[in-house]
C-alpha cells in the first residue's frame, strides 16, 4: 500500500487517496464579478448542472495509462460529466469531493472568462424569468 502514498499530494488535504482509474476532484463555482443581484440557490443549482467544473486534488496510479497522455493533471480545472462519479466526503477536512473515472474528464479549463460570460448570461436569464413573474421549475 506504499503505492498509494507515493501518489499523494501536498494540496491534498482531503484524507482520500483515488486507486486505480480514479480521479478525486474538489467541484467549484466560476468566480464572477460582484454584483448587487442576488441569485436564487434554485437558479444557482440549475446552473452547476448545465456544466459540472472541477479541481483535481489527487489522481489513480493507473488514471490515462492506456492513453499514454494524461487529459489532466493535480491542479487543473476540468469539466465532467455532471451526474458522474460518486459525491463524498473527505475523511480528514470534512469537505465534499467527487471521485470520478479518468474518462469521465472531458477538458481542461485553460481561460475561464467566456465560461463566467456564459455563466453570468444564464443567471441574468434566469432573474429576468423570475422578476417578470415567469413560472421557474426547479429541476432538482
Amino acid at each position: 500500500m506504499n503505492q498509494s502514498k507515493s501518489h499523494q499530494t501536498p494540496n491534498n488535504t482531503s484524507g482520500l487517496m483515488p486507486c486505480g482509474h480514479a480521479v478525486l476532484l474538489e467541484p467549484y463555482e466560476p468566480e464572477l464579478k460582484s454584483s448587487t443581484l442576488v441569485i436564487p440557490d434554485t437558479v444557482r443549482r440549475r446552473t452547476a448542472m448545465a456544466e459540472m467544473r472541477a479541481k483535481v486534488i489527487a489522481v489513480g496510479p493507473m488514471a490515462w495509462k492506456q492513453e499514454g497522455i494524461p487529459r489532466a493533471k493535480v491542479g487543473d480545472k476540468v469539466i465532467i460529466t455532471a451526474y458522474c462519479g460518486a459525491i463524498v466526503q473527505g475523511t480528514a477536512d470534512g469537505k465534499q469531493y467527487r471521485m470520478v473515472n479518468d474518462e469521465d474528464i472531458f477538458c481542461v479549463i485553460e481561460s475561464e472568462s467566456s465560461v463566467v460570460r456564459n455563466v453570468e448570461r444564464i443567471r441574468t436569464e434566469a432573474a429576468d424569468e423570475l422578476n417578470s413573474g415567469a413560472a421557474v421549475v426547479d429541476a432538482a
